[in-house]
């Protein structure tokens, strides 16, 4: 987590059991994410050798990013796409496909505008954007930046009926911290969990934001790296790109921006 991060001890990347990695099905992933955590390089070479880096321009990584959440979610996979700014986490959100209705409801077309710019219906993900204690879930649980939620209904005045513990999040909430939920920030993703995320990166991310990236998904984590191109049609396969995600993803896993405790 950012600004967050425990540190602990080394781990070898091919131990059966770990201290810690519980989030993870995959015990691999596991060593690997926390071995970025302390800053080893070497876990570069299990995302490399699992295919979980991806290099290209931005217009072909959003592309490639979008296709590999959908085919996710055509497996039932609970997965989430990550952008390292709210305006590529808005156009993200905006190409998601609209739910299938699948409750029969009086306001079953109804629409609410969120904070991101975009529309919610029912049966839409959303994730919420800020902390309100005034907004109770249980006598001590409030409504927290990062949890998601599936709209149930849409009330006349664009309060929200929500399927979390069902609760409702009221117009002006909505409309000022709430957004579509398919994609979010690094920053936004630090409390969830999830079976598979995939993630926009831009290869200037901390070795706290790297971890944060690589760690909200039990089953896989990938990592999408921005690179410019030269003009040589050649450049996005081969070793060329390989070196390129190494160079890129290292120079992360190694920074000391900020404490990695």
């Amino acid at each position: 987590m950012l600004n967050g991060i425990q540190a602990g001890h080394a781990f070898d990347l091919n131990r059966p059991v770990l201290s810690g990695g519980y989030r993870w099905i995959c015990t691999p992933e596991a060593a690997a994410t926390l071995a970025v955590r302390d800053g080893r390089v070497e876990a570069i070479g299990f995302y490399l050798d699992n295919q979980r880096i991806h290099v290209g321009d931005l217009s072909t990584i959003a592309e490639h990013i979008f296709a590999a959440w959908q085919h996710d979610r055509s497996k039932e996979l609970d997965s989430i796409m990550l952008a390292p700014t709210r305006e590529l986490v808005a156009q993200l959100n905006l190409k998601s496909p609209r739910p299938p209705t699948r409750r029969q409801k009086s306001n079953a077309d109804a629409e609410v505008s969120l904070a991101d710019g975009n529309r919610a219906c029912v049966d839409e993900l959303i994730i919420t954007c800020r902390n309100d204690r005034q907004l109770r879930l249980t006598a001590t649980d409030w409504v927290q930046n990062g949890d998601r939620w599936i709209v149930q209904a849409i009330s006349d005045g664009g309060d929200l009926d929500v399927q979390h513990l069902r609760n409702r999040h009221p117009a002006a909430y909505v409309q000022t911290s709430a957004e579509l939920g398919y994609a979010t920030t690094v920053h936004g993703a630090q409390e969830l969990s999830v079976d598979t995320v995939h993630c926009l990166g831009t290869g200037d991310e901390s070795r706290q934001q790297l971890y944060t990236m690589l760690s909200r998904g039990r089953v896989a984590n990938h990592l999408y790296l921005q690179a410019v191109g030269d003009g040589d049609p050649t450049a996005s396969s081969g070793p060329r790109q390989c070196a390129n995600r190494r160079q890129l993803t290292c120079s992360g896993i190694s920074t000391t921006r900020g404490p990695a405790r």
